[in-house]
């Protein structure tokens, strides 16, 4: 019988604990994120964690499944903001930093044959039930996610800018903030791609192995062709609309 399961991840720390800092910090509006989904009731089966203060806050929460992944909060080379001494003492995204959330989900498969992976500000508004998972699993489709327009160039599919593609085949890629995967040299694939690229974001990894595996840019009707959209995410910036009465996964802020 397969086994299904929802993996999150948490990584990251301030170096400067306990000061006020100006511009607000990113890791500290991550904490807040955690607290509210853990309130809201949202499914976790597993929680992949970097850095022992992570571990023991997510063990304080009554998270169900936690495991510490390394007991320093984060797993590659640490990236100060370039701003010079002002900002010299806090430790913000890395290099690399996406490649934790990929580490995460390669993890997940020990214990389920297909997942989702979600982040901590996406709301739960439908529970996953045994017909939902084996439905997704049906599909024989080993990613999905919903396809959606990156207006941020720095974070859309830039090598397709590159091939003489246009901006709008650029700007289409998948969105990571919570995506169905069961392809495990998919996962494998996009972790290089992160360690290859330290600067791209999950999006970046998955549009450009989408492309490599299908050798062409992937996105607007042949993506959603292919099946790997995701109808069941809803997100103010998705190329094609998501099904209201399949919703199970919202963000609010986009």
């Amino acid at each position: 019988m397969r086994q299904y399961g929802v993996v999150r991840a948490l990584w990251g720390d301030v170096l400067a604990r306990g000061r006020r800092s100006r511009p607000p910090d990113p890791y500290c509006n991550l904490l807040r994120s955690v607290r509210e989904s853990v309130r809201r009731g949202d499914q976790s089966d597993l929680v992949c964690v970097w850095g022992e203060d992570n571990y023991q806050f997510c063990l304080s929460l009554g998270l169900r499944r936690v495991v510490l992944m390394d007991p320093r909060p984060y797993a590659m080379k640490r990236v100060h903001r370039g701003r010079g001494d002002r900002y010299s003492g806090r430790v913000v995204w890395g290099a690399n930093h996406h490649w934790h959330r990929w580490r995460a989900v390669w993890q997940g498969f020990a214990d389920y044959d297909a997942l989702v992976t979600v982040d901590w500000d996406v709301t739960q508004v439908a529970p996953l039930d045994t017909v939902w998972w084996e439905r997704q699993d049906g599909h024989g489709i080993g990613f999905r996610a919903a396809l959606t327009r990156q207006w941020n160039v720095r974070w859309a599919a830039g090598w397709r800018l590159e091939a003489g593609r246009s901006l709008e085949e650029a700007r289409q890629v998948p969105w990571c903030g919570c995506f169905w995967v069961s392809d495990r040299e998919f996962v494998q694939a996009c972790m290089a791609w992160c360690e290859r690229v330290p600067h791209w974001m999950l999006q970046q990894a998955a549009a450009k192995q989408l492309d490599t595996i299908h050798n062409q840019p992937i996105s607007g009707e042949v993506y959603r062709r292919l099946g790997y959209d995701a109808e069941w995410v809803d997100i103010g910036h998705r190329v094609y609309p998501a099904r209201p009465e399949a919703t199970v996964w919202k963000m609010e802020r986009n």
